[in-house]
């Protein structure tokens, strides 16, 4: 087996050592929403303003990138981390947070609403070392 770049495997190793990554999507330079693929619960959570409707075709080819990494990275070295206990990410079940849209309510009780929403998650949505 060839030997994997070094900086592949150091991304890897700092990913394994939190056990959320937060991934901003941006929507063909229109609209953007965040995900955050969350070891611990083995599931991705998705904060969009539009709500559920939206097809996740571009949530599911981005995860792709991570999984592979993922993938990659543990053929080339022993993982040390408890956190991911399965690195299929895109299989893993998905978690709509906003439940319709609050884009006709304009941005400032957009603003509002989402930072009331940010305060429901988990307190380890606040924990994770660093934004990724």
């Amino acid at each position: 087996m060839d030997a994997a770049p070094v900086w592949v495997l150091n991304r890897a190793k700092e990913y394994f050592k939190n056990d959320m990554i937060f991934i901003p999507i941006n929507m063909d330079d229109v609209h953007c929403y965040l995900c955050v693929i969350n070891a611990r619960k083995l599931c991705v959570q998705v904060l969009d303003s539009l709500g559920p409707s939206m097809n996740r075709k571009d949530l599911t080819d981005t995860l792709e990138g991570p999984e592979n990494l993922f993938k990659y990275a543990s053929e080339h070295m022993e993982l040390k981390s408890n956190k991911w206990t399965d690195l299929s990410v895109t299989t893993w079940k998905r978690e709509e947070y906003i439940k319709s849209s609050l884009e006709t309510d304009g941005p400032w009780l957009l603003d509002f609403q989402f930072n009331a929403l940010m305060a429901r998650l988990d307190a380890t949505f606040f924990s994770t070392q660093g934004w990724f």
